[in-house]
């Protein structure tokens, strides 16, 4: 298959001696696709997918930092009121002022990519705290207020410092996340099997069995790793599956709720709505009609 590739003269078209872009975005679905630059990725609200090559789909929430390196791939799918903050540049074009940030013991961990991956390594992801992102919702505000409102000298010096401010923090989660105690619980075998059986009746004890913990232990690494409840989790990914369904099939919601795990069709729809501000029915007919308008 033939992935679209995102090019430097694509994104930035006023070229400069330091390429550096940032932007609001409501994000709709986008196949995965390669790209020359840094991305950062700041997600902001709603719901999604996320593709990365050694993680494939994951679902992605408020407070999720992904770092996607030069000849990186990503992409988006499912996505619903997804609004995200895209953070754009090119790193071997750092002003002279700058390149202390190599010198930063996260800078490593985010941003050195292997140069020649075989995509086993996962990109750099941070989960961050409500705290920190209403720190970066104001650091992102100012970015794109002196973006769009200054210029020549002063625009520079402004843009670098506050681009320097975010990266700054991002370094400083990444170091404090690297040096807390790892969880022994292995994130990816935990979530494949969940990815792989969440229309069965999942228990507590089948997990604790799978991930050799006892109940106290798994749940306070399990929250640890996934940032939720095992139930949250769960819920989160029959959700999203439902919601595939609702757009791709004709199955009726009791068909629906009974294929993605929700055995009582009721409390589908009041989880549903729940998460999505909408019934099943309301979504499949929203989605359509978005569709109607995207053809014509």
């Amino acid at each position: 298959m033939k992935y679209r590739n995102l090019t430097i003269e694509e994104h930035f078209p006023k070229l400069s001696s330091f390429l550096l872009r940032g932007f609001f975005n409501k994000q709709t679905d986008m196949p995965p696709h390669w790209q020359e630059f840094t991305e950062i990725v700041f997600i902001l609200s709603g719901h999604a997918e996320h593709y990365t090559p050694s993680e494939d789909w994951l679902p992605i929430r408020r407070g999720d930092v992904w770092v996607i390196p030069p000849k990186g791939m990503h992409g988006f799918r499912n996505t619903d009121n997804l609004k995200i903050f895209n953070l754009l540049f090119a790193s071997d074009s750092l002003p002279i002022p700058l390149l202390d940030l190599y010198t930063h013991p996260g800078y490593k961990h985010l941003f050195l990519y292997p140069s020649n991956p075989d995509f086993s390594v996962p990109y750099a992801h941070l989960q961050i705290t409500p705290p920190y992102i209403r720190k970066f919702e104001s650091l992102l505000n100012c970015f794109t207020h002196f973006d769009a409102n200054l210029s020549g000298r002063v625009h520079n010096s402004a843009i670098y410092g506050i681009f320097m401010a975010i990266i700054s923090v991002l370094c400083d989660l990444a170091v404090k996340d690297s040096t807390e105690e790892r969880s022994p619980l292995d994130f990816q075998k935990i979530n494949l099997f969940l990815q792989e059986h969440y229309a069965d009746n999942i228990t507590l004890a089948q997990l604790c069995k799978l991930s050799m913990m006892s109940e106290s232990s798994f749940r306070r690494h399990f929250f640890q790793s996934f940032g939720m409840t095992p139930v949250e989790y769960i819920k989160q990914i029959r959700l999203t599956a439902a919601s595939r369904l609702l757009l791709t099939s004709t199955l009726s919601v009791k068909e629906i709720s009974s294929r993605t795990g929700f055995n009582d069709e009721s409390y589908f729809i009041r989880t549903f709505r729940k998460a999505y501000l909408c019934s099943p029915l309301e979504y499949r007919g929203k989605k359509a009609v978005m569709k109607h308008d995207a053809a014509k």
